[in-house]
């Protein structure tokens, strides 16, 4: 898995973190509650929320809608999604101020927690002002591109091909069939429909239609452009099952040529170089860093993880009234946190 994919998938396990731990409940960190300070802490903006101890600003929330995807801030568009987003908000911090009042922000394991949380909010500033620049504004050269049109020449092939094919699960059977329809090339749509378990394609013979390349995985593609008119490949392997090609027709038109090729060819390196300039950067951070992972204590992690805790279903705000229930698949995160106040 590469460098930047890692990043991004561990950066989204942070975020979750952050809900479950936090939720919403950053105000009012530095505040003071109980017998010593029952008052709202005084900060600029505008007042929205006030709570013995701490204080949520007008500011504060927009902050928080504008950190969120767009898809999710669309839940809290309306007046009553803002109502809904406002109060799980002040909720969480009145909860967060009673765990700061119990002392549990100093305990050991929360403690912990929260270095992660502020580790995974570093990090994703470090990525968005020194790395995403990186990535979005990578080097490119003529050179560069025609290198990749020279070593990549199938990519351009204009031909297109029409197929059928035949799937089945296992090399023994893919075998059988193929020696019945090797010599019987007549019979190729009837075991097609009565063998292959691609269904879309068997109930038309094995019928796929005519394909540039770039469609099917590579595998089925260099067998398929490999044959000719009218021949029967031998059975291969595809992490689909294993596949027998009858090939229909071909159409031979040539190669796309090099400065047809180069804005295709520009995207393509965009992204590939973009990330490896990514990945060099991290790596750089990491030497300066000394990172060392001791492997031989690895194994200790599963003998000791505690098992994960589940927060209650009640804190997760709902979508905005008059909407129907999104799936549990589609229901939107609880809102990130609001940032610290400061006394």
């Amino acid at each position: 898995m590469s460098a930047v994919k890692l990043f991004c998938r561990v950066s989204i396990c942070f975020a979750l973190c952050a809900v479950v731990l936090t939720g919403c409940a950053g105000t009012g960190r530095n505040s003071k509650s109980g017998p010593e300070g029952n008052t709202a802490v005084k900060k600029d903006g505008t007042p929205l929320v006030e709570y013995d101890g701490g204080m949520i600003t007008v500011e504060e929330v927009k902050f928080l809608l504008g950190k969120m995807p767009q898809k999710e801030r669309a839940q809290y568009q309306t007046p009553s999604g803002i109502k809904q987003l406002v109060n799980t908000i002040a909720e969480r911090s009145v909860l967060a101020s009673v765990a700061r009042d119990k002392g549990f922000d100093k305990e050991k394991d929360v403690r912990a927690m929260l270095e992660i949380l502020d580790n995974n909010i570093l990090s994703q500033e470090v990525f968005q002002k020194e790395l995403q620049p990186l990535m979005d504004n990578p080097v490119i050269t003529e050179e560069d591109m025609k290198k990749y049109y020279e070593d990549n020449k199938k990519q351009f092939d204009k031909s297109k091909v029409k197929a059928a094919h035949i799937l089945v699960k296992d090399e023994a059977e893919a075998k059988e069939i193929y020696k019945q329809v090797k010599d019987s090339p007549e019979k190729f749509a009837e075991m097609a429909k009565e063998k292959s378990i691609d269904e879309g394609s068997a109930k038309n013979g094995g019928d796929l239609g005519w394909f540039d390349r770039g469609v099917m995985v590579p595998e089925f593609e260099d067998v398929a452009f490999s044959l000719k008119p009218g021949e029967v490949s031998e059975p291969f392997k595809t992490m689909f099952g294993w596949h027998i090609i009858r090939l229909e027709d071909k159409t031979e038109t040539g190669m796309k040529s090099f400065e047809d090729s180069k804005q295709q060819i520009r995207g393509i390196l965009m992204r590939t170089q973009g990330r490896k300039a990514v990945e060099a950067k991290i790596e750089e951070y990491k030497a300066n860093k000394h990172l060392k992972i001791l492997e031989e204590n690895l194994a200790k992690i599963s003998e000791t993880a505690p098992a994960a805790v589940t927060p209650p279903a009640d804190l997760t705000p709902p979508p905005p009234a008059g909407n129907a229930a999104p799936s549990a698949e589609k229901t939107p995160p609880p809102p990130p946190d609001i940032p610290d106040s400061k006394e």
